[in-house]
Order: C-alpha cells, then sequence, then structure tokens
C-alpha cells in the first residue's frame, strides 16, 4: 500500500525511491531488485522507504498512478476520434516503463487500471447497456493484447497501422 503522503519532504521521498527502481529496471530485473538495493539506489534509509510503501510493488503503483493521472488530464483535450491512437502515443512516449513492466511479467497491473480508461473512450455500438458493456470489454481486452505484442516487438510498427488494425476488426471508421 501506498502511504498517501501530503509532506512535501514525503513526496519528494516517494519519487526518489520510483526514479531508483527505474535506474534499477535499466539494469538487471525486477525480481532480482531488493528493498535495500532500492534504498541505496535512492539513497535514503529503509525506514523512510517503509515509512511511505510496504512492498516494491507498492512503487510500481505509484508509478502508475502518475502516469494515470497524466494520461487522464491529456485525453480531456483529445478529440474522441483520436483516443484509440493517443492510447498508443502514451505507451510510446514512456516505452522504457511499460517495456520495463512488460519484460518483467508485470504488465498486467498497467493493463488493468489502463483498461478502464480505454473503456471509457469507446464509441457507443448499442442501445443496450448489456451489450455495450460486453462489446467495450471485448475491444478493450484486444487493445491491450495488441499494446502488449507491440511492446514486445519493441513498439516498431506505426501507431496510424495500430490504429487501423483495431478499427478494421471492430468495423468503426
Amino acid at each position: 500500500m501506498i502511504r498517501q503522503q501530503h509532506n512535501k519532504t514525503a513526496v519528494q521521498s516517494q519519487h526518489m525511491i520510483a526514479d531508483a527502481l527505474m535506474a534499477l529496471l535499466r539494469r538487471k530485473p525486477y525480481t532480482t531488485i531488493t528493498v535495500s538495493q532500492l534504498c541505496r539506489e535512492a539513497a535514503i534509509g529503509r525506514k523512510t522507504f517503509y515509512r511511505n510503501f510496504d512492498t516494491r510493488e507498492d512503487v510500481i503503483d505509484l508509478i502508475l498512478s502518475d502516469m494515470l493521472e497524466v494520461y487522464r488530464r491529456r485525453l480531456q483535450e483529445i478529440p474522441s476520434d483520436e483516443r484509440l491512437s493517443f492510447y498508443f502515443t502514451f505507451i510510446k512516449e514512456n516505452a522504457e516503463f511499460f517495456t520495463a513492466l512488460y519484460h518483467n511479467g508485470l504488465i498486467e497491473t498497467a493493463n488493468r487500471k489502463f483498461s478502464v480508461l480505454i473503456a471509457e473512450t469507446m464509441p457507443v455500438w448499442s442501445c443496450d447497456p448489456i451489450e455495450q458493456e460486453y462489446r467495450s470489454r471485448f475491444v478493450c481486452a484486444g487493445v491491450v493484447a495488441i499494446a502488449e505484442a507491440w511492446m514486445q516487438f519493441d513498439c516498431r510498427d506505426s501507431i496510424d497501422q495500430l490504429v487501423g488494425f483495431i478499427r478494421n476488426a471492430i468495423g468503426y471508421r
């Protein structure tokens, strides 16, 4: 659990720990990173870590929460017909983090959090709310699967190609 901090120093410590985790992920697999290594990299004590987080996973959650906030804010400025492209653009802008999650078997955490936002941007296909819910979930799962494959291939295909694939698959123009 992330401890919500309002103290400027505590918030700064949380971000130092998050930056340290990202630096370590560039050099080694997540499963080999210990809290002690995180603390050394962040130049903080273990007490400071545990004052802010319970686990390493909580640090991932903090990074994701911060990203989701940025994504939500920026999404409001994006026209509805460009939101699917924006999802992939956002992943590409933050490719280092998302590919690190993917290669460390942690992408499911991000997928769960972002799927909610993807569902909110889906077009309305049906007047029946149950059908709409199922169709949105179906499409969201496909979008997430395509994003994962894209990360697996180092984001080398163009965003326009991906959006085209998805729009063709769901019959949306």
